[in-house]
């Protein structure tokens, strides 16, 4: 597992993500919503994307977020 995958504007909890070319598992999953960023997990591996699941109780607020170089 390797990188940060950071995706937007889901409205349902599972989702499909495209394998990078490396076809390695993201270790970092999140969702980008109003409320911050919902982390998710992979839950079943296809030949071509990843279906995740974003866990709406594990939310980090967008105040508590800081980017750095």
């Amino acid at each position: 597992m390797m990188g940060t995958y950071v995706t937007s504007v889901i409205n349902q909890e599972e989702f499909l993500i495209n394998k990078g070319e490396e076809n390695e598992i993201k270790e970092n999953i999140y969702v980008l919503s109003e409320k911050g960023l919902i982390h998710a997990s992979v839950i079943e591996i296809f030949e071509d994307n990843f279906k995740c699941k974003a866990d709406k109780t594990n939310t980090v607020k967008i105040n508590d977020i800081v980017i750095t170089e």
